[in-house]
């Protein structure tokens, strides 16, 4: 559906999720675009692009400046100024039934009184969205090369980010049958971590690389015009590559199984609710097998043209960076706000609560602590004309728990603090 992107974009607390780190504009992920505030087309303020035929492609530059008062994410902060240039390019092909695109971007950060904090982050990706009679087929790839912040949730405290790299394959298939719609899908996600050192002393990160294979199929029953009902299965296999001698294995298979509902056809609201179980069974007697209930819902209300107001809520099984600790469930909450101002002239405010609560078991102590995490925040985007918009964002997190084995201060019992403020402007054609 048009509008699942946002339910499921919305939040700025979630703990590494790839859905949101994915590029915008490139099929074969679920980011068709929607129509609400932030996904309407404003053909007056939208870049035209360059185009060739069919194909259309859009380069961009972001330049951006601000303060992040808390890069070691302790009780006692240390901030610096941030300078970042982001380049980018996205190109795209559409016929009316076939969508083709790909995209590239770089992000450069630097802090000039931590300079050792500083990181380049990039990103590809390519996928197609195909008209296969009265079915779809897609497919996308991606390739990320990033880093691990110390303030995000369930973050060793490193003395510099920690490098890493994920790449996501995913594919699906859409049949139709009258009202029914059956989508089978396969996804494979890799990850890889380079070393790091804590308080100056090396440590290895290979224990945390992995590969994970998921695949699943959704049934919906059209009952009326955008309205359906939904049954989704998930099954995944879980293995760690580079396991540690003389540890016990983290490898695990597992099962989702959610039900529900969409709706999205009185132009007022858009729902998506989702709940069910999932459980994690583990390779090794070491970690406990592990279920609970699991929720994908969002809901979103457009009172009027201008404003779009979003709830978001998930509970699902993560992995954890700890060594011996088997994974937490994690739990988040998120509300947004995005307001048109002026046509050219966008709000939004944003605040997002989530809760890590690890898993007993393992190998680094009881297991069974916590980590809290708030962030509320808000910007405004003023778009001067096609092909140049100025941005200001402040975002504030607070965060919080119980020791966490492993983790040191940013994931264990000290509570800290970080606001970051970032104004920039973005070159478009």
């Amino acid at each position: 559906m048009a509008y699942v992107c946002l339910l499921l974009g919305a939040g700025m607390a979630q703990a590494q999720r790839l859905d949101q780190l994915l590029p915008e504009g490139v099929p074969g992920f679920g980011t068709d675009p929607g129509v609400t505030v932030t996904s309407r087309i404003a053909p007056e303020y939208q870049a035209p692009g360059l185009r060739s035929g069919l194909w259309v492609f859009h380069p961009g530059l972001d330049l951006a400046t601000g303060y992040a008062s808390n890069l070691f994410a302790t009780a006692a902060p240390r901030g610096s100024a941030v300078l970042r240039l982001s380049p980018s390019i996205r190109a795209g092909y559409d016929d009316g039934a076939d969508r083709l695109g790909a995209a590239l971007s770089a992000s450069d950060t630097r802090y000039p009184m931590a300079p050792a904090q500083g990181r380049t982050d990039a990103t590809g990706a390519l996928g197609a969205s195909m008209a296969l009679g009265g079915d779809r087929v897609s497919f996308g790839f991606a390739d990320l090369a990033l880093h691990e912040d110390r303030t995000a949730l369930d973050a060793l405290s490193a003395d510099t980010p920690i490098a890493y790299r994920v790449q996501t394959l995913h594919l699906a298939y859409a049949a139709r049958f009258a009202a029914f719609s059956l989508t089978p899908s396969l996804d494979f996600r890799r990850w890889r971590y380079d070393a790091t050192t804590v308080q100056g002393v090396y440590q290895a990160q290979s224990y945390r690389n992995r590969d994970a294979l998921e695949a699943g199929a959704v049934l919906r029953y059209g009952y009326s015009d955008l309205r359906s009902l939904v049954l989704a299965a998930r099954a995944t296999g879980l293995r760690y590559t580079d396991p540690v001698a003389g540890l016990p294995s983290e490898n695990a298979s597992g099962y989702q199984i959610l039900g529900g509902f969409e709706r999205a056809d009185d132009g007022v609201w858009r729902v998506r609710l989702l709940a069910g179980w999932e459980e994690r069974i583990f390779a090794s007697s070491a970690y406990p097998d592990h279920g609970g209930p699991m929720i994908e819902a969002g809901l979103a209300w457009l009172p009027d043209e201008a404003t779009t107001i979003g709830l978001t809520a998930t509970r699902r099984i993560e992995d954890a960076a700890q060594e011996g600790v088997g994974g937490y469930t994690l739990s988040a909450l998120a509300l947004h706000l995005d307001h048109e101002a002026w046509r050219n002239l966008l709000l939004h405010a944003e605040f997002a609560v989530q809760r890590a609560a690890y898993l007993p078991g393992g190998t680094a102590g009881t297991g069974g602590g916590q980590q809290r995490q708030m962030v509320a925040g808000g910007g405004a985007q003023w778009h001067l004309n096609r092909w140049m918009t100025v941005y200001g964002d402040a975002s504030v997190t607070a965060s919080r728990g119980t020791a966490v084995p492993g983790a040191g201060s940013a994931g264990g019992g000290d509570a800290w603090v970080d606001l970051v403020s970032l104004m920039g402007v973005r070159f478009g054609l």
